[in-house]
């Protein structure tokens, strides 16, 4: 079988073995952090079963994906208009092959109305119907939608499966070595970052990580005024957060880096708390000399 995906072999192995055997399942959720390449597996899957590559005017294949709010720009959920066309368009058969394939994006968007509309289809699937549900919070889906899947995870690539994801891209070893690691081994959220021109902010967020715990107490503090009067603080403390836990070792000074820098995420995750006072604080606190 062609894939397109790179790494998880795991699960790699498993699905092949399935399609040779004729016992796939008609129902499973892809499960892991975004960017990792869950949606690519599921494209690849996909063009397996129906015989061809896979592209979103197939009319045996059907995408469900959030919406975009014509105002605020802000995901909407999968509604329950979109389930009821999915199942009028289930229970007609294939035009082109043996199968058809419903893809499920973010399905933790799916509304509790659109969720139940297709317990029934779930339940007692057509023969030739497949469902993938792609979802980066497992935990949001509703559990009668869980227990008619099988659950397939997916974790972060390691280094080299991340140089060969993206083996195209042109920047130094050193931004390289970055951007993986930020990426926290996620080539999907790697590559938004190329797209979006973030390399220079992600390295200057890293130098500037580096040298607080580098620095004197006064001088620690003048980086974190400089950090907390920008719009993209949040982002530099998630940088911060994904870089560490990728680079640094397990000794008694890193597990204090990194105990700090998990307190800051979960303050800039609280809307009531200060912000400067959490980057100050973390300043005050991290070991001298650790990175």
């Amino acid at each position: 079988m062609q894939w397109s995906v790179v790494g998880h072999q795991y699960q790699k192995n498993l699905f092949e073995n399935l399609l040779q055997g004729g016992v796939l399942a008609h129902g499973y959720i892809f499960s892991g952090p975004d960017g990792i390449g869950k949606r690519l597996f599921a494209h690849d899957i996909t063009s397996a079963l129906l015989n061809t590559q896979l592209q979103t005017k197939n009319p045996d294949f059907l995408l469900l994906a959030p919406g975009v709010h014509p105002d605020t720009g802000k995901p909407t959920d999968i509604s329950v208009e979109d389930a009821r066309a999915l199942k009028v368009w289930a229970y007609q058969r294939p035009l082109y092959g043996a199968a058809k394939v419903v893809l499920i994006d973010d399905a933790q968007r799916l509304s509790d109305a659109a969720a139940n509309t297709l317990l029934k289809i779930l339940e007692e699937p057509p023969t030739y119907l497949y469902f993938f549900l792609i979802t980066s919070v497992r935990g949001a889906l509703l559990p009668t939608i869980a227990s008619r899947c099988q659950e397939i995870a997916f974790a972060p690539l390691d280094d080299q499966d991340m140089d060969r994801a993206l083996s195209d891209i042109k920047i130094s070893a050193e931004e390289k070595k970055t951007l993986h690691a930020v990426a926290a081994g996620c080539p999907g959220i790697a590559r938004t970052y190329v797209a979006d021109k973030k390399i220079p902010a992600i390295v200057q967020a890293i130098a500037q990580l580096k040298l607080v715990c580098q620095s004197g107490v006064a001088e620690r503090l003048v980086i974190m005024k400089t950090i907390a009067e920008e719009e993209t603080a949040p982002q530099v403390v998630s940088w911060w957060l994904s870089w560490a836990h990728r680079t640094l070792g397990r000794d008694a000074h890193s597990a204090l880096v990194l105990r700090g820098l998990l307190e800051l995420s979960s303050a800039f995750s609280e809307s009531k708390y200060n912000q400067r006072l959490a980057l100050d604080r973390f300043a005050l606190e991290a070991p001298v000399g650790v990175l």
